[in-house]
């Protein structure tokens, strides 16, 4: 069983970051236009969850899009552990421990199913659809996953460096469009919606996590799926 399953202001030349007001009740969350490659929309973060204060460590997700895939290059700074569990192999347990996630569906609506994609800094991944009916993980309500169990021979990508001198490490994340049901070349002018979010802990501190999102909730859940960002492809 999951152990826990809770969980840049865009840059010179990158699409700019906006923010809009979505959602059931008029949320306010970010907003992002993501372009064709090698333009990059960005998306930046460092607040914390779920006291919503500007105290995590940086973190950067970069996007653009081709004909067939999704990429997205995420930069965690600040890192003082790059810690996880060296015997964790693919769809393991890894957010029990440091990860990155991203949280992604095609669509304007609050999801109520979504694809789940997690990354460690050994670069082992986790890859799962999401069916979260109460849009919230709420109790006594249904919430499951469905695993995708052969990631590479689905065409999903990781390559992950670690700089340790630096204190930050990157991943670089190919997605196939045909995961979201987008076909070649299908997806200029589609909406979806998308959230961000690291884990922090080190071997002192472990299990007790630091949590940051790109559009946080005020609780350490990162399944809220009100919160999502709205994303459209240019």
């Amino acid at each position: 069983m999951r152990r826990l399953a809770r969980l840049l202001g865009a840059a010179a030349g990158l699409s700019a970051v906006a923010a809009g007001s979505w959602g059931d009740d008029d949320l306010e969350v970010p907003s992002l236009d993501v372009r064709r490659c090698p333009t990059m929309g960005a998306a930046n973060f460092s607040i914390e969850m779920p006291e919503l204060t500007r105290s995590f460590p940086r973190t950067w997700v970069l996007l653009c899009y081709t004909s067939d895939n999704l990429h997205l290059e995420f930069d965690a700074l600040d890192e003082k552990y790059f810690y996880d569990d060296p015997w964790q192999g693919t769809n393991g347990d890894i957010i029990a421990y440091e990860v990155l996630v991203a949280l992604i569906a095609k669509g304007a609506d609050d999801p109520l199913t979504y694809f789940e994609f997690e990354v460690n800094p050994s670069n082992v991944t986790y890859q799962a659809y999401v069916h979260n009916p109460s849009k919230t993980r709420a109790e006594n309500q249904p919430f499951g996953r469905f695993i995708v169990e052969e990631p590479e021979q689905t065409g999903i990508r990781a390559f992950t460096s670690l700089n340790r001198w630096d204190k930050r490490w990157a991943v670089s994340v190919r997605l196939p469009l045909s995961l979201f049901n987008v076909g070649r070349g299908e997806g200029w002018g589609t909406h979806w919606r998308m959230n961000f979010f690291r884990t922090v802990v080190g071997p002192e501190s472990w299990p007790k996590q630091r949590l940051g999102g790109w559009s946080p909730p005020n609780l350490a859940e990162f399944h809220m799926t009100q919160f999502f960002g709205r994303v459209k492809f240019l």
